[in-house]
Formats: C-alpha cells, structure tokens, sequence
C-alpha cells in the first residue's frame, strides 16, 4: 500500500515537471550568441534579451525574481564572463550577474521547485546558490560548492527532489544536502551535457531521466523511480549520429525539442506510444524544427505559481520518512 502511495505520488508531483499545452505556447532557446523565443509553429519571434551580448551563452532556465516584479526570472550561462546572467523574465531586460566561487564554465543549471536555489554544473564541480544568490554549500562543503568531482556537465532536480548528476559515465543521485550519493551507476554515455525527466516509456507512470550525448550524438534514457535501488539503461531515444552534437532538449506534451549545435537547428520528435518520430514545423523537413546557428539549449518555463507541486513534494518526503 505505502509503495503505491509513494508511486501515486511521485507521478503526481512529476506531471508538474512536464511543461503541458495550457501551460506555455513559447519555446525559449539559447544560442551562444543570444536568446529567442520561437512559436510552437516553429516561427522564430526575435531576441527576448537585451543590455547584455556574449559569444559564448550556453544553458537557460527561469528562477528566482531577482528583478522585484514577481516573476521568475531568466537565469542564462556565459562562459565569456566565467558566470551567470540574470534578466527580467517578463521583459528580457539584463539585470545583473555573477560568477559562482570558483568560477568557471556553466555547462548546465536547475532549479530546485521548492526553494528556487539554483544549481550549476561547471565541470569540477556541482554549485549552488540559494534563491537570494548566498552561498549554499553541501555538506562538506564550503563557498557555493554542492559536490564536487570531474567531467561534470550535467544536473537536475528529479520529481523525487533529488539531485541527479552525471559525472563521467556515471549517474549519482545526491539528496539536497549533499554529501556522499545515495546511489552511483555506470552508464553507456560518452560525454553528456545535459539532463531531463520526460516522457514516460516503459508505462508505469513515471517519467523517464534522459540525457544527451554530446560526443555519441544520442538521446539517452534511465529509468530511475521505479526502483529507486536499481536503474535501468534503456533503449535510446534518438540516434542524430556522431555529427549533430545534441546539447539542452525539452519536453512538451508529447514532443521532445533538441537544441543540435554543430547542426545549427532545434530538432523535434513526437513520442507515437512506441518510438519517437520526426515531427518537423510547416516549411521544414525531415526532423527540422528551427534553425538556429549554435543552438546551446531549449526550455519551456512552467507557470507559477507552483504550488501544487510543492503540497505534493512534501507529502512525499514526509511519507518517505516514516
């Protein structure tokens, strides 16, 4: 009974995770030159950024206001300046920035939906800043380090409130205070550079982990929550070949939306119920969605207030401790 709460629960706090239709019309994607927004018809509606230029932006997400206006705000990685940017998530206007201690390359950043602390990967290690921008160490830890390691380019909160990184070949999960991790595996990954909980494949309800394989050229797929004791390495996603370099991908609905560097466009697939399949935007063809040269990452902010989710997130943390 406990363990179909806890299942119940889980895939409850995940659909929250999963940007819907009613939840957002407008893909955001980072190039290493700039932000855009495109339609989910695939039009591309211009820069949404201003006040700030770089060569080298790389991952986005939406966090913490920092602008006072009560809006999530656009949080951006700029290897230029060794850190992050912080722009009005209403108006695209730039605010400020910071550099994490030590600084470094940004190669992925998440938001944990509780507190809006922000964690970032910059290869050495995994940091985090709580939603006012103050150090938050793991445990161990000093300055704004969560975990530290190498070849680390990838983070995300999981629906389980977890911490889920990729370190090498190898897939950890850490609880948010840090620490040792709870669960280490060797994966079949060359170098990944990004990860994401989306679409359920296996049908139990449950989102999948998936990653993508910068080097390979694939879409990787974990299942991590049925079990939580023991994952499973599934059968990849999608195959770009070693040429496209996939990085930041997101999902909406049913679609999964790729940011392909080397390629220069955003790519999209639509889950049939047994494979993904190329779906791509009126005008385009074979898997083409958007171009857009050096295409870093894609994101669909989800709509606060998030509340729901959280009730959920507590529920199922206090459930797990008894």
């Amino acid at each position: 009974m406990k363990f179909v709460l806890v299942v119940a629960l889980v895939s409850a706090l995940a659909t929250a995770f999963i940007p819907s239709a009613t939840a957002q019309t407008n893909l955001f994607a980072s190039s290493t030159t700039g932000v855009f927004t495109f339609t989910l018809g695939g039009a591309n509606q211009g820069s949404f950024i201003s006040g700030a230029t770089s060569s080298n932006f790389r991952r986005l997400t939406f966090g913490a206001d920092r602008t006072g206006d009560g809006t999530n705000d656009l949080y951006v990685g700029d290897d230029t300046i060794g850190g992050i940017r912080i722009f009005n998530g209403v108006s695209g206007a730039f605010d400020h920035s910071y550099s994490p201690s030590p600084g470094g390359q940004i190669r992925e950043l998440a938001v944990d939906p509780t507190n809006l602390s922000l964690y970032y990967a910059n290869l050495s290690r995994i940091g985090r800043r709580a939603a006012d921008e103050s150090f938050a160490p793991g445990t161990g830890q000093t300055g704004d380090t969560f975990v530290s390691g190498s070849s680390m380019f990838s983070v995300i909160i999981g629906p389980d409130l977890k911490v889920y990184l990729l370190e090498g070949a190898t897939l950890r999960r850490f609880s948010t205070a840090g620490g040792t991790a709870e669960k280490s595996q060797a994966v079949t990954c060359t170098l990944c550079s990004h990860l994401e909980f989306g679409q359920d494949v296996t049908g139990d309800g449950l989102p999948e982990l998936y990653a993508s394989d910068f080097s390979g050229g694939q879409i990787r797929v974990f299942n991590v929550l049925a079990n939580p004791s023991s994952w499973t390495q599934l059968s990849d996603a999608i195959a770009f070949g070693g040429t496209a370099n996939p990085v930041g991908f997101a999902f909406h609905d049913d679609d999964m939306y790729v940011a392909l560097t080397t390629a220069g466009r955003i790519a999209r697939y639509r889950w049939s119920g047994s494979s993904w399949n190329a779906l791509p935007s009126p005008g385009n063809t074979g898997d083409t969605f958007a171009t857009l040269a050096g295409a870093q990452d894609v994101f669909f902010p989800i709509p606060e207030p998030m509340s729901a989710s959280l009730v959920l997130a507590a529920a199922l943390l206090l459930w797990r401790k008894r």
